[in-house]
């Protein structure tokens, strides 16, 4: 779902929706939350640990860094293209359909994968792949808001929250296990095995509806320009870090046409006498404020949960598996926060425990800027502790608080708002951390090299004591210095520049969830059910 402002309009598939009640409490919630919890594990879990393991899957299929870059890019992609066209599938088919098509396309593309050895066609099934698992969360985030009693509401979002934390703090221990006892294959195979899980829950939770007419003047053009735009714009964000972003014809063309299908897009829904989904709905109080912060919590988690990983691998040159440990440390204890935080919702307004969420991030990022080339795996333990707490309180919160804005009009848009800009602010979390390590790291590093000079004590005291480690005494002659004592040296210059670096990525974090503070005090009261 892509907003756009219609005054006073609604859209053919959601007047057609609003005729109907939402659906009556489903008879067995507990599967239907698993089914949440499975679906958004399942499409978070594939897109990070397939990053993690691109090496492994490079060296297996033979190609170079620029190929393997698109293996993670297809994936992803297709995901943020599939998503408000599910809704209106989802609709017109029901539920379950959608659902358990989509879980079989995906359990035996992931089967598949591991198998091709063209690369071609490896890319086809991981899009393919995508594609598949891009109707997961939408649909059931909807289906949990419409169908669960009012007061397992908050744990079935919470099970959607608590996915995001542990999908991605527990994807580097089960990549490092894998490639270190069992073979690249189960990076995606795991996926396969997640699946028929998810199934069953599906086929236990999920009721089988009619078919439906589908609407007279439905919007086709609408919903294509708009997701083929947010998908250019998408794979604009995902390569223009490696192909140096304005200096690529590529991705100069990927923004500018996925600019000019937006605005398309917005043109045709501003005219046409049946636009696609009522986005006049952006205008309801709270709507496009809530919007905001589910942006900017999913923002903030996919800055931030890449800098343990990327200081423990660079700094103290930690395998996969060993940063895990670390990892798992946020991942595991979501299994109590999640439930807790649910539990809170039903006795407190959510707009405090979003407050009080984006509060912890904030103090959480404030440890982090503390970092230092001397931290070791559990220096981040406090830090990533307070900041999973946060983000599970923040985003359950905000999800929560944005159910209750939907009424039967409106249900058919919240799981695509909700994946839209998950996925897309995350590709914007992902990407502003590379470019802020990258630009960050050169100021840090060109300063710091205006100190390493020879005519600077520290620095000759620094390479005598270097040298010394070679069995070379300098006696005051800088030109015996070792090779190896100045690759010492301008190895300390790199480390401090990219602890620097990171430690503003941290900062700008914090930033982010001192907003999320300032946009949570405008939030209103709900409206009465």
């Amino acid at each position: 779902m892509n907003p756009t402002i219609i005054p006073g309009g609604s859209s053919t598939l959601d007047s057609t929706a609003s005729r109907a009640p939402l659906q009556s409490p489903n008879s067995r919630p507990f599967p239907a939350i698993a089914a949440v919890l499975l679906g958004a594990m399942i499409s978070t879990l594939t897109s990070r640990i397939t990053s993690l393991g691109l090496a492994d899957i490079r060296g297996a299929l033979g190609v170079g860094f620029d190929e393997g870059a698109w293996i993670n890019t297809a994936f992803t992609a297709s995901q943020m293209f599939i998503g408000p066209i599910a809704v209106w599938a989802a609709f017109v088919l029901g539920t379950r359909r959608v659902l358990l098509t989509g879980a079989v396309i995906f359990m035996v593309a992931e089967t598949l994968l591991p198998l091709s050895t063209n690369f071609a066609c490896f890319i086809f099934i991981q899009a393919l792949a995508g594609l598949a698992s891009g109707v997961f969360v939408p649909i059931t985030v909807g289906f949990i808001v419409r169908s669960l009693p009012p007061t397992l509401i908050p744990f079935g979002i919470a099970a959607y929250a608590m996915n995001l934390e542990m999908s991605l703090n527990i994807s580097a221990t089960l990549e490092g296990w894998y490639s270190e006892h069992l073979s690249w294959h189960w990076l995606f195979w795991q996926n396969a095995a997640l699946t028929i899980p998810f199934i069953l829950c599906l086929i236990m939770s999920v009721p089988n509806e009619a078919i439906r007419q589908t609407p007279a003047r439905s919007d086709y053009a609408g919903m294509l320009l708009g997701a083929s735009g947010f998908a250019c714009l998408f794979v604009a964000l995902d390569q223009g870090e490696r192909l140096f972003w304005l200096q690529s014809l590529f991705i100069t063309g990927m923004l500018y046409l996925g600019t000019v299908l937006l605005a398309a897009f917005v043109l045709r829904e501003l005219v046409t006498e049946a636009p696609g989904i009522a986005l006049s709905y952006l205008l309801k109080p709270n709507v496009a404020l809530l919007v905001m912060l589910v942006g900017l919590i999913r923002f903030t988690v996919l800055n931030t949960s890449f800098i343990p990983s990327i200081f423990l691998a660079s700094v103290h040159g930690l395998r996969p598996l060993e940063v895990g440990d670390t990892l798992r440390w946020v991942a595991v204890p979501q299994i109590l926060f999640a439930p807790c935080v649910a539990f809170m919702l039903l006795h407190l307004d959510a707009r405090r425990v979003i407050a009080i969420g984006f509060a912890t991030v904030a103090l959480a990022f404030g440890l982090g800027t503390q970092l230092t080339p001397d931290w070791a795996e559990g220096n981040f333990i406090p830090s990533q502790l307070l900041q999973a707490l946060g983000q599970t309180m923040a985003l359950t919160s905000i999800i929560y608080f944005f159910a209750k804005h939907v009424t039967a009009e409106h249900a058919l848009t919240f799981g695509a708002v909700v994946q839209t800009t998950r996925l897309f602010s995350g590709q914007l979390g992902t990407t502003s951390i590379a470019v802020t390590q990258r630009v960050m790291e050169q100021i840090h590093s060109n300063l710091l090299g205006l100190h390493v000079n020879l005519f600077s004590s520290e620095t000759l005291e620094r390479l005598a004591a270097q040298s010394s480690l070679f069995g070379t005494t300098l006696n005051g002659n800088t030109a015996e210095v070792p090779a190896g004592a100045i690759a010492l040296l301008d190895r300390a210059v790199r480390v401090q520049a990219t602890t620097l670096s990171l430690a503003d990525n941290y900062r700008l974090a914090a930033a982010c969830a001192l907003g999320g503070i300032a946009l949570t005090l405008l939030l209103r009261r709900a409206p009465t059910p």
